[in-house]
């Protein structure tokens, strides 16, 4: 049958553009006829189903007049009141934000859609087994959830797993009495806010008394540390905030009420939320709206679950999502986490993933205030568990100095390009006058390199044979004496990849803006898909 295929109103990425003509190709096993912006296909009865799967396309329409919206329209919509973005709609921009995608922030994470479109053009179908070995707040696992995917993530970053798992959890469990706990708790703050009056310049007696008394003096972690980077009035708030958290009897309600107050918690800090990195403001306040604030978290929750309730009989049940915190370099963790996803030592048809950026982003300093306020971690840990992860920043200057060492004499057996790459990139900043963190740059992605490889070799036993291990990921790049260096990470991986049992399938640039906005100098101002094979 001869459809129309229609784009939606808001803008896209060339390769999203590319992408869905190769979805149509996958899912239909015809080439589509593009002329004048109209696109058709011919697509044989029995795949006419195929079309609620589309990802980049508002809808399609059949030579019958039928009208057909992907259900990944119809999640898009969920976020926009519910108004399609066709091309005669007032939608301007793609929405990233849809069902549980919004309830926390957290750098570095991909658009959703690049997760559904990924498993159309790898074949995969409800049911299969997807592994996303970093899967940080649980992009890919929340896809999963509405596609019908069996899915594993793991992560290092215990606030990390605490999120995708809230996320997965929520979007199964949509109850009245969900709802219920979560708007019991929404009462309870606003009836605090009201004691609370003007406080940028903090409570009086009567207040204070007020919030101790809602939070039942509940104990905070890591008081010490906390009281150098939040106002006391606004801890009093995160103590009411925590003791109504605690009285709520269900566990996935808990969940999604803590990372609601983690997602505010650098708002209300003396640290400057828009820094990436540990600086406090130029202008504090004695005290920030942290209930208020936290009320708003929930009111958008509230009404994100109600907007998509509609959508969730349209997703496979009987699926299983899970985040679970472990190491994916280590080979143990990782198939001792498999089998709490899969059955009769099954294997994934598939990895999805956006990997840790090589010393881009300091993930543990973003997220330190929470993971101290909610007792992921002890202040005295955070430089520890910072420089455990995968594409850390930190670094000795012994460790510096041994992988100098290693660089030079190619220890790893890495192949030649990332050998050459890599000796080229230490010659560079030895003859050049830069400060330490140029300095440490060669170490840390040869650190990196050697990390990744790891992952690679661990992943490979889970995997089945001939799967597909799709990475999006950027180059980075840094200055040398006004020279600029392209660090070309996607050929880097690609390479190391080679030597832990992939063969590289592709590797395809995707053109996208730079992320990071006020650190734009070391941004990451473009991206690739890496699609890797398990030989």
């Amino acid at each position: 049958m001869r459809v129309t295929l229609h784009f939606h109103g808001y803008r896209y990425f060339p390769y999203e553009r590319r992408w869905a003509l190769r979805e149509t190709e996958t899912l239909f096993g015809q080439n589509p006829s593009v002329q004048g912006g109209v696109i058709q296909i011919d697509v044989p009865d029995e795949r006419l189903p195929l079309l609620q799967r589309l990802t980049y396309f508002a809808k399609a329409v059949t030579e019958s007049g039928e009208v057909v919206v992907p259900d990944q329209a119809k999640w898009e919509a969920s976020a926009n009141g519910g108004k399609l973005g066709a091309a005669n709609s007032s939608v301007s921009r793609q929405p990233t934000r849809y069902s549980l995608h919004g309830l926390h922030e957290y750098k570095g994470r991909f658009n959703p859609q690049v997760v559904r479109a990924i498993g159309n053009l790898l074949r995969l179908e409800p049911g299969s087994r997807v592994l996303d070995p970093f899967c940080g707040s649980g992009t890919v696992l929340l896809e999963a959830a509405h596609l019908g995917w069996d899915a594993l993530g793991v992560d290092l970053n215990p606030l990390a797993v605490m999120i995708a798992n809230a996320k997965v959890d929520l979007f199964h469990s949509q109850s009245d009495e969900l709802m219920a706990h979560l708007e019991a708790v929404l009462v309870r703050v606003g009836e605090l806010a009201e004691v609370l009056g003007d406080c940028e310049a903090g409570f009086n007696s009567q207040t204070r008394a007020t919030l101790r008394a809602a939070g039942l003096s509940q104990p905070l972690p890591g008081r010490g540390y906390l009281e150098r980077w939040f106002p006391m009035d606004v801890l009093a708030q995160f103590q009411a905030v925590l003791g109504l958290i605690d009285d709520v009897p269900d566990g996935t309600a808990r969940t999604a009420l803590v990372a609601c107050l983690s997602n505010l918690v650098r708002d209300v800090s003396l640290q400057d939320p828009g820094d990436l990195r540990i600086r406090r403001r130029k202008d504090p306040s004695d005290n920030y709206p942290a209930l208020l604030l936290f009320a708003e978290q929930l009111t958008k929750l509230l009404s994100c679950l109600r907007s998509a309730a509609p959508l969730k009989g349209s997703a496979p049940t009987g699926t299983r999502q899970l985040a679970v915190h472990t190491d994916s370099r280590s080979p143990t963790g990782l198939i001792q986490a498999a089998a709490l996803v899969t059955s009769d030592d099954s294997l994934f048809d598939a990895a999805i993933t956006s990997p840790p950026y090589a010393s881009a982003l300091p993930y543990v300093d973003t997220q330190r205030l929470s993971l101290v306020l909610l007792g992921f971690a002890d202040a005295d840990d955070i430089y520890a568990m910072g420089r455990g992860l995968v594409g850390t920043r930190e670094i000795t200057t012994t460790q510096r100095r041994e992988f100098e060492i290693a660089i030079e004499s190619n220890q790893a057996e890495f192949p030649r390009v990332v050998q050459e790459f890599l000796a080229d990139l230490l010659r560079g900043v030895r003859d050049a006058d830069v400060g330490f963190r140029r300095r440490n740059r060669p170490a840390l992605l040869y650190k990196y390199l050697l990390d990744m490889r790891s992952a690679f070799e661990a992943a490979h036993a889970c995997l089945k044979q001939g799967s597909a291990w799709a990475l999006v990921v950027g180059t980075n790049r840094t200055r040398l004496e006004g020279r600029e260096i392209i660090i070309p990470t996607p050929d880097l991986l690609a390479g190391v990849a080679a030597t832990a049992g992939f063969a590289v399938e592709r590797i395809e640039p995707l053109d996208t803006y730079p992320r990071y906005g006020m650190h734009s100098a070391n941004s990451i101002n473009s991206e690739s898909l890496v699609v890797l094979r398990a030989i």
